[in-house]
């Protein structure tokens, strides 16, 4: 998800997985908002209204369930993941996470930039992550195509403090 600033520039948001909810910002606030959202994979949206969504808070505990999910995905923002274990240990649970999402070992359409910014590193910082992953196997990247080669490798990376 991206804000559009009246320049033409975007701010990168988030990135949401299967099941997640888009707008509830704008619905709990009451506050008009604006964000671009790109899929990466098919994708499948259900507009509720305002007023319909505020009104299922109070009697739908699937709705209640995924707002919850939705407050701990927030709080537990990649960026933490980076400080702790390393760029390339979090670009790995990244692309872990995306493949999932989207169901398949080819991730296309996101840009380099976005994936600096999602994990909080710089693009240069980003380059050498993808670096050593492509020389350790774990992928092969052709902007704006990513495709995981070898899962393993991958998930012992996201695990390890590399």
């Amino acid at each position: 998800m991206t804000e559009p600033y009246p320049d033409g520039t975007r701010a990168f948001l988030e990135i949401r997985g299967k099941g997640q909810l888009l707008g509830e910002t704008s619905a709990l606030s009451g506050a008009l908002r604006n964000a671009d959202v790109t899929a990466v994979c098919r994708t499948v949206v259900q507009a509720v209204g305002h007023g319909r969504f505020l009104a299922g808070l109070g009697c739908n505990d699937v709705l209640v369930m995924l707002l919850d999910a939705q407050h701990l995905h927030r709080t537990a923002n990649v960026r933490v993941g980076v400080r702790r274990f390393g760029v390339v240990s979090g670009l790995s649970r990244l692309l872990l996470d995306l493949a999932r999402t989207a169901s398949t070992p080819f991730l296309a359409g996101i840009p380099q930039k976005v994936l600096a910014y999602a994990l909080g590193v710089t693009p240069r910082t980003l380059y050498g992550a993808v670096a050593e992953l492509e020389r350790r196997g774990a992928i092969s990247a052709r902007w704006p195509v990513v495709h995981l080669t070898d899962e393993a490798v991958l998930k012992e990376l996201a695990r390890s403090e590399a």
